[in-house]
């Protein structure tokens, strides 16, 4: 397993319980890496899970989609929306619901292969938005409210 991204305040209490269970060896934090670091490792994922709790809106969710990488994600704020699918969705709060969810993606590839077509039609909608008149609107109606 690989984990990126900001070594947060937890990291230390993860590491030294990585290191009890005796998996120092298979989980590997890397931090914030470079972006074409980053690309490699989008490629060679099995899959990219995004167990946030918080997050507005997922970079990974929408690069994973874009390298055609399947991908699991929280069910938190914008999150579901983005997936387009309740099936690759989790409680990010229930180990069991994470656990079971990444078990079905590695193991079952019918699922594996509805993911990676969910992503691709999720891409090809969500880039027919037309981001730039949304923002416009929402400006004018705060200068002009009626």
């Amino acid at each position: 397993m690989v984990c990126t991204g900001n070594k947060t305040n937890y990291y230390e209490s993860l590491k030294k319980k990585i290191s009890k269970l005796g998996l120092s060896d298979q989980i590997k934090f890397l931090g914030i890496i470079p972006e074409e670091d980053l690309i490699g490792l989008y490629k060679c994922a099995s899959m990219v899970v995004i167990p946030t709790l918080y997050e507005a809106g997922s970079g990974p969710l929408y690069e994973a989609m874009r390298y055609s990488v399947p991908v699991i994600c929280s069910d938190v704020t914008s999150l579901p929306d983005t997936m387009g699918n309740n099936k690759f969705i989790f409680n990010p709060n229930s180990v069991n619901e994470i656990a079971a969810l990444i078990k079905k993606m590695l193991q079952d590839k019918d699922f594996t292969s509805e993911n990676l077509k969910n992503s691709a039609e999720r891409l090809q909608s969500l880039g027919t938005v037309d981001y730039t008149q949304n923002f416009i609107r929402v400006y004018k109606k705060l200068l002009n409210p009626e």
